[in-house]
């Protein structure tokens, strides 16, 4: 048996056993990086299962979360988006409505298909087309603080960019608004898992395209690319949840310059649920939407609050 520590000749020479100490310390760390640095060099992991589990980090936990939150009436308590146009109905007698319409049931069939087989073929283009797509495989293991920011800012604000874009053209593209978009819309008042309820190719022009033509442009770090696919996800999910919380915007940053806030995308489900010149097609900003004249001030009332004038 070792000795105890009260039989260590105080004069010995510390050098060694601080080096153990050391080791032992930073041995899990460098597991850590062994293990990220045979994930990024493997493009199956890297660009295929890293982008999907990330996807499925920002949809799955909000959703859950939100779901029960709404069923147990936790939601209420927060504040949430109503309209005088449901004639003093609650958002949660239209969320019962338009669930008449489409059904829970069929709207998590949906979501199901979305993200299970969906997902996964995705996964498999992303493994062939992403690194083509940022040209190489990252120089370093983790990415510097400082450059993760300003690549995901950069990514964000494209990204949005090209969701305007891609969700714009499904309005005014009759054929496409037919086969593609019309599905999300019948969901007039939208709750969490609506979020999911859509076409894979609609899914396609306003989420996956815009984040890979904007990592053409930002060549983000893998550790990244996967925290704007979580952030731009969740994000989709709070701005389909009704919610009106001042604590809430707050914390994700809505306060900010031309950032829109959950009743910008809302309005959007009330009122532009048709083909041609609808409002409010950005998510992540209003700006696009002022800039290319598609942007509507108008907004719900809070529940529990009086309407303004």
């Amino acid at each position: 048996s070792s000795p105890s520590c009260d039989n260590v000749p105080q004069n010995i020479d510390m050098t060694q056993t601080d080096l153990l100490l050391t080791r032992e310390r930073v041995l899990p760390t460098s597991r850590f990086l062994h293990a990220l640095k045979l994930w990024i060099s493997n493009r199956w992991l890297c660009w295929g299962a890293g982008p999907t589990l990330a996807l499925l980090l920002g949809t799955v936990p909000p959703i859950l979360l939100l779901e029960i939150a709404l069923a147990r009436g936790w939601l209420r308590r927060r504040g949430m988006i109503e309209y005088s146009k449901d004639q003093g109905k609650s958002r949660e007698e239209m969320i019962r409505q338009t669930r008449t319409t489409v059904p829970f049931a069929t709207q998590l069939r949906g979501a199901i298909w979305t993200l299970g087989p969906i997902t996964w073929l995705n996964s498999l283009i992303s493994a062939l087309l992403m690194p083509k797509v940022v040209k190489g495989a990252p120089k370093q293991v983790l990415p510097r603080f400082g450059s993760f920011l300003r690549a995901l800012a950069a990514m964000y604000v494209l990204g949005d960019f090209g969701l305007y874009w891609g969700h714009r053209i499904q309005h005014e593209l009759p054929f496409l608004w037919r086969s593609c978009h019309s599905l999300h819309h019948k969901l007039e008042t939208p709750s969490p898992i609506g979020t999911v309820y859509i076409d894979p190719t609609d899914a396609t022009l306003q989420a996956g395209l815009p984040l890979i033509l904007a990592a053409a442009v930002v060549r983000p770090h893998p550790l990244t690319f996967y925290a704007s696919i979580i952030l731009r996800t969740c994000e989709n999910v709070l701005n389909h949840s009704g919610l009106d919380d001042n604590l809430l915007n707050a914390l994700t940053l809505r306060c900010l310059p031309f950032r829109a806030g959950i009743s910008h995308h809302d309005y959007h489900h009330k009122f532009s649920n048709y083909a041609g010149k609808a409002k409010n097609f950005g998510e992540a900003f209003w700006l696009w939407d002022w800039l290319f004249g598609t942007l509507s001030t108008a907004k719900g009332q809070r529940s529990n609050q009086p309407e303004a004038a």
